[in-house]
Protein backbone atom coordinates (compact mmCIF):
# COMPACT_ATOMS: atom_id res chain seq x y z
CA UNK A 1 0.00 0.00 0.00
CA UNK A 2 1.17 3.23 -1.16
CA UNK A 3 1.59 6.34 1.06
CA UNK A 4 -0.92 8.45 -0.70
CA UNK A 5 -3.65 5.46 -0.10
CA UNK A 6 -2.45 5.19 3.39
CA UNK A 7 -2.90 9.01 3.81
CA UNK A 8 -6.33 9.04 2.39
CA UNK A 9 -7.92 5.80 4.43
CA UNK A 10 -6.65 7.78 7.12
CA UNK A 11 -8.04 11.01 6.48
CA UNK A 12 -11.70 9.23 5.88
CA UNK A 13 -11.66 7.68 9.20
CA UNK A 14 -10.67 10.83 10.79
CA UNK A 15 -13.66 12.71 9.27
CA UNK A 16 -15.80 9.61 9.97
CA UNK A 17 -15.01 9.72 13.60
CA UNK A 18 -15.30 13.64 13.64
CA UNK A 19 -18.49 12.81 12.18
CA UNK A 20 -19.94 10.32 14.81
CA UNK A 21 -19.25 12.97 17.55
CA UNK A 22 -20.90 15.42 16.31
CA UNK A 23 -23.74 13.40 15.77
CA UNK A 24 -23.58 11.53 19.21
CA UNK A 25 -23.18 15.31 20.65
CA UNK A 26 -26.43 16.55 19.00
CA UNK A 27 -29.73 17.20 21.24
CA UNK A 28 -32.18 15.26 21.02
CA UNK A 29 -35.10 16.97 19.59
CA UNK A 30 -39.44 15.95 19.40
CA UNK A 31 -40.01 13.66 16.97
CA UNK A 32 -36.61 12.52 16.79
CA UNK A 33 -36.55 8.85 15.71
CA UNK A 34 -34.02 6.61 17.93
CA UNK A 35 -32.32 3.29 17.47
CA UNK A 36 -31.89 1.88 20.99
CA UNK A 37 -29.53 -1.53 20.70
CA UNK A 38 -28.70 -3.39 23.53
CA UNK A 39 -26.03 -5.70 22.76
CA UNK A 40 -27.17 -9.52 24.19
CA UNK A 41 -30.69 -8.59 24.99
CA UNK A 42 -32.42 -8.62 22.10
CA UNK A 43 -35.94 -8.06 24.14
CA UNK A 44 -34.81 -4.43 25.16
CA UNK A 45 -33.59 -3.61 21.75
CA UNK A 46 -36.15 -0.92 20.38
CA UNK A 47 -36.84 1.80 17.67
CA UNK A 48 -38.18 4.32 19.31
CA UNK A 49 -39.76 8.17 18.86
CA UNK A 50 -39.72 11.34 20.67
CA UNK A 51 -42.79 12.34 21.75
CA UNK A 52 -44.10 15.95 22.49
CA UNK A 53 -43.65 16.13 25.88
CA UNK A 54 -39.89 15.01 25.46
CA UNK A 55 -40.87 11.54 26.52
CA UNK A 56 -39.85 8.36 25.24
CA UNK A 57 -42.06 4.65 24.98
CA UNK A 58 -38.89 2.47 26.04
CA UNK A 59 -39.27 0.75 29.90
CA UNK A 60 -37.30 2.57 32.76
CA UNK A 61 -37.21 6.08 31.11
CA UNK A 62 -40.95 5.96 30.31
CA UNK A 63 -41.30 9.20 32.43
CA UNK A 64 -38.48 10.77 32.10
CA UNK A 65 -37.86 13.69 29.43
CA UNK A 66 -34.77 13.22 27.28
CA UNK A 67 -35.49 16.16 25.37
CA UNK A 68 -32.99 18.50 25.03
CA UNK A 69 -30.39 15.57 26.21
CA UNK A 70 -27.18 14.68 23.48
CA UNK A 71 -27.06 10.99 22.48
CA UNK A 72 -24.27 10.47 24.35
CA UNK A 73 -26.29 11.88 27.70
CA UNK A 74 -29.35 9.52 26.88
CA UNK A 75 -27.38 6.68 26.58
CA UNK A 76 -25.98 6.74 29.95
CA UNK A 77 -29.03 7.25 31.84
CA UNK A 78 -30.17 3.94 29.83
CA UNK A 79 -27.32 2.38 30.90
CA UNK A 80 -27.95 3.59 34.57
CA UNK A 81 -32.04 2.33 34.38
CA UNK A 82 -31.59 -0.71 32.28
CA UNK A 83 -28.51 -1.73 35.15
CA UNK A 84 -31.15 -2.30 37.49
CA UNK A 85 -32.98 -4.08 35.79
CA UNK A 86 -30.12 -6.38 34.35
CA UNK A 87 -27.65 -6.22 37.78
CA UNK A 88 -25.26 -5.10 35.42
CA UNK A 89 -23.92 -2.15 33.52
CA UNK A 90 -25.36 -3.54 29.79
CA UNK A 91 -23.57 -2.06 26.45
CA UNK A 92 -26.03 0.13 24.78
CA UNK A 93 -25.59 1.84 21.49
CA UNK A 94 -28.17 4.77 20.39
CA UNK A 95 -28.27 6.34 16.95
CA UNK A 96 -30.39 8.79 15.65
CA UNK A 97 -32.14 7.40 12.59
CA UNK A 98 -33.45 10.93 11.43
CA UNK A 99 -37.55 12.21 11.90
CA UNK A 100 -40.90 11.52 11.09
CA UNK A 101 -42.13 14.80 12.16
CA UNK A 102 -41.67 18.43 12.40
CA UNK A 103 -42.23 21.14 15.30
CA UNK A 104 -44.58 24.16 14.92
CA UNK A 105 -46.00 26.56 17.07
CA UNK A 106 -49.75 27.61 16.19
CA UNK A 107 -51.30 30.52 17.54
CA UNK A 108 -54.29 33.12 17.83
CA UNK A 109 -57.94 31.87 16.44
CA UNK A 110 -57.18 28.11 17.17
CA UNK A 111 -58.92 25.77 20.27
CA UNK A 112 -55.32 24.88 21.48
CA UNK A 113 -52.59 27.26 20.34
CA UNK A 114 -48.54 26.25 21.32
CA UNK A 115 -46.44 23.81 20.14
CA UNK A 116 -47.03 20.79 18.20
CA UNK A 117 -45.77 17.83 16.14
CA UNK A 118 -46.81 16.74 13.08
CA UNK A 119 -46.14 14.49 10.33
CA UNK A 120 -42.96 15.84 7.55
CA UNK A 121 -45.95 15.97 4.83
CA UNK A 122 -48.80 17.28 7.06
CA UNK A 123 -50.70 20.56 5.14
CA UNK A 124 -51.22 23.55 6.77
CA UNK A 125 -55.06 22.39 7.50
CA UNK A 126 -53.69 19.23 9.15
CA UNK A 127 -51.40 21.37 11.72
CA UNK A 128 -54.57 23.90 12.27
CA UNK A 129 -56.62 20.55 13.08
CA UNK A 130 -53.88 18.98 15.11
CA UNK A 131 -54.25 22.40 17.40
CA UNK A 132 -57.74 21.65 18.26
CA UNK A 133 -59.52 23.87 15.04
CA UNK A 134 -60.23 27.17 14.44
CA UNK A 135 -62.36 29.05 16.41
CA UNK A 136 -65.75 30.72 14.84
CA UNK A 137 -64.42 33.90 15.08
CA UNK A 138 -61.25 32.59 13.06
CA UNK A 139 -60.77 34.84 10.07
CA UNK A 140 -58.80 32.09 7.79
CA UNK A 141 -58.65 33.88 4.37
CA UNK A 142 -55.36 35.69 5.62
CA UNK A 143 -53.65 32.84 7.63
CA UNK A 144 -50.15 33.78 8.22
CA UNK A 145 -46.69 31.78 8.27
CA UNK A 146 -43.65 32.99 9.85
CA UNK A 147 -40.55 31.03 8.88
CA UNK A 148 -37.09 31.39 9.19
CA UNK A 149 -34.18 32.56 11.79
CA UNK A 150 -33.04 35.71 10.45
CA UNK A 151 -34.61 38.91 10.41
CA UNK A 152 -36.41 39.70 8.90
CA UNK A 153 -38.32 36.42 9.60
CA UNK A 154 -40.25 35.61 6.19
CA UNK A 155 -43.72 35.61 6.08
CA UNK A 156 -46.27 33.89 3.99
CA UNK A 157 -50.06 34.42 3.76
CA UNK A 158 -52.92 31.66 2.95
CA UNK A 159 -56.07 31.82 1.64
CA UNK A 160 -57.76 29.04 3.23
CA UNK A 161 -61.00 30.03 2.09
CA UNK A 162 -59.54 29.98 -1.20
CA UNK A 163 -58.35 27.07 -1.10
CA UNK A 164 -61.61 25.59 0.33
CA UNK A 165 -63.50 26.59 -2.85
CA UNK A 166 -60.56 25.28 -5.58
CA UNK A 167 -59.19 22.31 -3.95
CA UNK A 168 -55.85 22.92 -5.24
CA UNK A 169 -52.88 21.74 -2.95
CA UNK A 170 -50.78 24.26 -4.87
CA UNK A 171 -52.15 26.93 -2.81
CA UNK A 172 -50.98 25.48 0.87
CA UNK A 173 -47.60 25.74 0.95
CA UNK A 174 -45.55 22.85 2.46
CA UNK A 175 -44.56 23.38 6.12
CA UNK A 176 -40.79 23.59 8.01
CA UNK A 177 -39.85 22.95 10.93
CA UNK A 178 -40.04 25.82 13.46
CA UNK A 179 -42.97 27.43 11.48
CA UNK A 180 -45.24 29.98 13.12
CA UNK A 181 -48.51 29.68 12.37
CA UNK A 182 -50.56 32.45 13.29
CA UNK A 183 -54.42 32.64 12.76
CA UNK A 184 -55.93 36.25 12.82
CA UNK A 185 -59.37 36.94 14.67
CA UNK A 186 -62.06 38.78 12.65
CA UNK A 187 -62.30 42.47 13.42
CA UNK A 188 -64.11 43.07 16.83
CA UNK A 189 -64.39 39.99 17.78
CA UNK A 190 -62.09 40.93 21.27
CA UNK A 191 -64.75 44.14 21.80
CA UNK A 192 -66.93 44.51 24.28
CA UNK A 193 -69.78 46.97 24.66
CA UNK A 194 -70.15 49.22 28.05
CA UNK A 195 -73.34 51.20 28.30
CA UNK A 196 -75.06 53.01 31.10
CA UNK A 197 -73.54 55.03 33.92
CA UNK A 198 -69.63 54.81 33.21
CA UNK A 199 -67.91 58.13 32.26
CA UNK A 200 -66.93 56.77 29.28
CA UNK A 201 -69.43 54.47 27.16
CA UNK A 202 -68.99 52.88 24.38
CA UNK A 203 -66.67 49.88 22.68
CA UNK A 204 -64.20 48.55 24.49
CA UNK A 205 -60.72 46.03 23.07
CA UNK A 206 -59.63 44.21 25.95
CA UNK A 207 -57.79 40.92 26.42
CA UNK A 208 -58.95 37.46 27.28
CA UNK A 209 -59.17 36.75 31.01
CA UNK A 210 -60.55 40.81 31.68
CA UNK A 211 -62.83 40.71 34.80
CA UNK A 212 -65.54 42.54 34.66
CA UNK A 213 -63.93 45.03 37.86
CA UNK A 214 -61.11 46.08 35.15
CA UNK A 215 -63.67 46.70 32.34
CA UNK A 216 -65.78 49.32 34.44
CA UNK A 217 -62.30 51.46 35.20
CA UNK A 218 -61.38 50.97 31.50
CA UNK A 219 -64.74 52.67 30.60
CA UNK A 220 -63.84 55.26 32.50
CA UNK A 221 -64.88 54.78 36.00
CA UNK A 222 -68.23 54.46 37.53
CA UNK A 223 -70.74 57.55 37.61
CA UNK A 224 -72.32 59.16 40.97
CA UNK A 225 -75.53 57.24 39.80
CA UNK A 226 -74.41 53.66 38.84
CA UNK A 227 -75.67 51.03 41.00
CA UNK A 228 -72.30 48.83 41.34
CA UNK A 229 -75.60 46.26 43.09
CA UNK A 230 -76.71 45.62 39.41
CA UNK A 231 -75.06 45.12 36.75
CA UNK A 232 -76.65 43.19 33.73
CA UNK A 233 -73.78 41.20 31.48
CA UNK A 234 -75.25 39.92 28.44
CA UNK A 235 -74.06 37.21 26.51
CA UNK A 236 -75.09 37.51 22.74
CA UNK A 237 -74.12 34.38 21.56
CA UNK A 238 -75.58 32.31 24.99
CA UNK A 239 -78.67 35.15 24.91
CA UNK A 240 -77.77 34.94 28.28
CA UNK A 241 -78.61 37.86 31.13
CA UNK A 242 -76.44 37.67 34.25
CA UNK A 243 -76.88 39.64 37.09
CA UNK A 244 -73.89 40.54 38.82
CA UNK A 245 -73.69 42.13 42.17
CA UNK A 246 -70.43 43.60 42.17
CA UNK A 247 -70.46 45.97 45.14
CA UNK A 248 -71.42 43.46 47.03
CA UNK A 249 -68.41 41.15 46.37
CA UNK A 250 -65.62 43.74 46.61
CA UNK A 251 -67.42 44.35 50.29
CA UNK A 252 -67.04 40.59 50.81
CA UNK A 253 -63.44 40.14 49.08
CA UNK A 254 -64.76 37.60 46.76
CA UNK A 255 -62.75 38.93 43.59
CA UNK A 256 -62.23 35.49 42.67
CA UNK A 257 -66.08 35.19 41.49
CA UNK A 258 -65.97 38.44 39.39
CA UNK A 259 -66.85 37.10 36.26
CA UNK A 260 -64.80 37.54 33.34
CA UNK A 261 -66.06 39.06 29.80
CA UNK A 262 -65.99 37.42 26.57
CA UNK A 263 -65.90 39.18 23.12
CA UNK A 264 -69.23 40.48 21.63
CA UNK A 265 -70.32 40.79 25.45
CA UNK A 266 -72.63 43.89 26.13
CA UNK A 267 -72.42 45.25 29.88
CA UNK A 268 -75.23 47.63 31.03
CA UNK A 269 -74.67 49.66 34.37
CA UNK A 270 -78.10 50.47 35.92
CA UNK A 271 -78.69 53.85 37.23
CA UNK A 272 -79.81 53.93 41.37
CA UNK A 273 -82.75 53.76 42.02
CA UNK A 274 -83.82 56.14 44.05
CA UNK A 275 -84.78 55.27 47.83
CA UNK A 276 -86.99 56.75 50.45
CA UNK A 277 -84.55 58.14 52.65
CA UNK A 278 -82.92 59.69 49.37
CA UNK A 279 -85.81 61.46 48.71
CA UNK A 280 -86.10 62.90 52.79
CA UNK A 281 -82.20 63.20 52.56
CA UNK A 282 -83.06 65.36 49.16
CA UNK A 283 -86.10 67.15 51.20
CA UNK A 284 -84.07 67.99 54.53
CA UNK A 285 -81.31 69.63 52.29
CA UNK A 286 -84.10 71.62 50.26
CA UNK A 287 -85.48 72.57 53.78
CA UNK A 288 -82.27 73.75 55.17
CA UNK A 289 -81.62 76.20 52.30
CA UNK A 290 -85.13 77.38 51.61
CA UNK A 291 -85.82 78.60 55.05
CA UNK A 292 -83.26 80.84 55.65
CA UNK A 293 -84.22 82.43 52.31
CA UNK A 294 -87.97 82.67 53.58
CA UNK A 295 -86.50 84.16 56.32
CA UNK A 296 -84.97 86.83 55.40
CA UNK A 297 -87.15 87.24 52.17
CA UNK A 298 -90.11 87.83 54.87
CA UNK A 299 -88.24 90.53 57.55
CA UNK A 300 -86.81 92.62 54.78
CA UNK A 301 -90.50 92.99 53.22
CA UNK A 302 -90.69 91.17 50.24
CA UNK A 303 -92.84 89.22 51.30
CA UNK A 304 -96.16 90.94 52.40
CA UNK A 305 -96.60 90.01 56.34
CA UNK A 306 -100.27 90.69 56.16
Amino acid sequence: MNKQKLFFILLSLLICTAQSTRAQSRKISKGDILEIIVYNRAELSKTVIVQENGNVDYPFVSNIPIDALTLDEFRDLLVTQVAKYTGEAPIITVRSSGRLSIQLVVLGQVRQPGEILVPKNATLQGALTMAGGPTSQAELNRVKIIRGKEHPKDTLYVDLYDFSLKGDPGLLPPLQEGDVIFVPGLPGISDVKVIGEVKSPGNLTVPPGTSLLDVLYLAGGPTTHADLNDIRLYDAKKKKDQRVYLNKLIKESRFDEIPTVSPGNVIVIETKHLLWKDVIEGLRLVTSVAVPIVMILYYSGVIDRR
